[in-house]
């Protein structure tokens, strides 16, 4: 009974030092890299604050309006929002690379699916800020000015002097709203047309 019990014992603590010397070498190195983001992190959220501190940005988009216009309060400062952007970036980059010490795929995949979406999102991003700015605001300053009330003018007049901001957002986003609409519409016909070529 005893021997059988030392038997099960040392069968047990055998196979505990075999998961103990695979697995802590690994968990040693992920949490070193974590820390050393985590390090990094820190000191370029500390630079990054002194060099928008020195350049006085702060300051210059209050004094714009541009800081009003993004938080009323005035509490949110571009300064805190490219530092931390950063600090949480760098964080996460580390955190990945401590999780790929483990031979997993999870991260490789994580990675490749992000670089692999990451020109698709800037071409969304572009077509969901600039194209909309561009047909809503800048063509129609250029054709009609003043002189014509255009939805762009409309929408323009509601953010500046009449100060109306829910009634602007609502145009904003009813246009939006039209120009996804034509946008899936077009590429619904376009994936027919593709389909009947094949």
């Amino acid at each position: 009974m005893i021997e059988t019990l030392r038997k099960v014992l040392e069968g047990a603590l055998e196979r505990l030092h075999d998961q103990v010397t695979t697995y802590l070498p690994s968990l040693l190195a992920a949490l070193t890299l974590v820390v050393a983001a985590w390090l990094a992190a820190l000191s370029v959220r500390w630079v990054i604050y002194r060099i928008f501190k020195g350049m006085t940005i702060d300051k210059f988009l209050r004094q714009s309006g541009v800081a009003f216009m993004i938080d009323r309060s005035g509490r949110l400062r571009a300064t805190r929002i490219v530092a931390e952007s950063s600090f949480w970036a760098i964080v996460l980059g580390g955190f990945l690379m401590g999780l790929s010490v483990f031979n997993t795929n999870i991260t490789t995949q994580m990675i490749q699916t992000f670089v692999f979406l990451l020109p698709k999102l800037l071409v969304a991003g572009v077509i969901l800020v600039f194209l909309p700015a561009t047909g809503q605001f800048v063509i129609p300053d250029l054709l009609g000015g003043a002189k014509t009330v255009m939805l762009g003018n409309a929408i323009q007049q509601q953010f500046g002097p009449s100060r109306d901001w829910p009634f602007g957002s609502a145009i904003a986003m009813v246009a939006l709203a039209f120009v996804m609409i034509g946008l899936w519409v077009y590429a619904r016909k376009a994936a027919k047309a593709e389909a009947a070529i094949l």
